[in-house]
Order: structure tokens, then sequence, then C-alpha cells
């Protein structure tokens, strides 16, 4: 069986990192639907467009203008990425994910294209799932096979990755034959 591997935006200072927001998202404190349910986790789950409020993400600050394939979200439990990187897992035919439209906007307010949400796979039965799994929830990061991490860097497409090391849920994934 191959080998696992954690995704994730490119996160130094000099990458583009982007934030969710929207007009009802709090300063301080956690983000809720009038429902309860966590905003983020809507988002992250391909549902945005469920919320009753609009929601973009916006160029944070702290982050540079470099563009990767697949989007620091700070941590929020999210998976952002190019669409070259959508096309790659296309050309791959790794199935079993998703995407969603993402409103993302620069520094200057102007639109960043290119780039959507992705809701990988939760069932565990994909080469790309969800980055908490076995957690269904939705998460900063993928975790796909070894396989489909060196052929998407061997399309030129940029992320930070690095070995799986909790290896004991992955026993029941299928890997690329």
């Amino acid at each position: 069986m191959t080998g696992w591997r954690r995704v994730q935006g490119l996160s130094s200072e000099k990458d583009l990192w982007v934030v969710p927001t929207g007009e009802s998202r709090p300063e301080m404190g956690c983000w809720t639907t009038e429902d309860g349910r966590d905003v983020m986790e809507v988002i992250g789950s391909g549902q945005a467009d469920a919320l009753t409020f609009a929601v973009w993400f916006e160029q944070s600050p702290d982050g540079g203008d470099r563009r990767g394939d697949m989007l620091w979200t700070q941590g929020a439990p999210m998976s952002i990425v190019s669409e070259a990187f959508v096309e790659g897992l296309r050309t791959l035919g790794v199935e079993g994910w998703d995407t969603y439209p993402v409103d993302i906007r620069g520094r200057d307010g102007e639109a960043v294209s290119g780039y959507v949400g992705l809701v990988p796979d939760a069932t565990g039965t994909s080469e790309v799932v969800v980055g908490s799994w076995p957690s269904t929830k939705p998460f900063w990061s993928l975790t796909v096979t070894d396989d489909v991490c060196l052929s998407l860097h061997e399309m030129g497409l940029l992320f930070d990755h690095e070995p799986e090391t909790d290896r004991r849920w992955v026993k029941g994934l299928r890997a690329r034959t």
C-alpha cells in the first residue's frame, strides 16, 4: 500500500493567505448561523450557499502575494485550491471530492480569480480525504496518497506537504494501483 501525505496551502510570509469573512462575522468569538452551526464548518463542507448572508475571502495582511495551488486559510477548516489543482485531480482520475465557488478579494478589493473551495472525501474511500480523518469535519489540510502528491507536484503545482505519520486510520483506504 502506498503512503500518505498531509497537503496544505503554502504558508510562508511571501504566500497569499486568505481568511473567510462577511458582514455578520463578529470581531471576537465564534461565528455561528442563526441555528447555532459553525459558519466556518458550513463553508468548508461546501454549503455556503445555504447561509442567509454573504461570505467571501479576503487576502490576509499577514501574507504576501505568491499564489500557490492551495491557499493558506490560517487554520480555518476549509481547503481553497486552484482550478489547476482540480484539473490535476481529474487528470489523475481521483474520485470522491467536490468543489464550490469562492469569492476571493485582494487587499485592494479586486477579485482574485482561479480558485475554488474543495470538499474532500469524508468516507475514507478516496485518494484525497479530509485532513482530520477519521473525523469528517472540514479541516485546513487534505490527506492524499503519496502517488497523488507526487503526480500533482510533477504537474508543477505548488503546495506544502509532509508525510502523514498518524497512519492508524489509513488502513481501510484504497491505494492507487
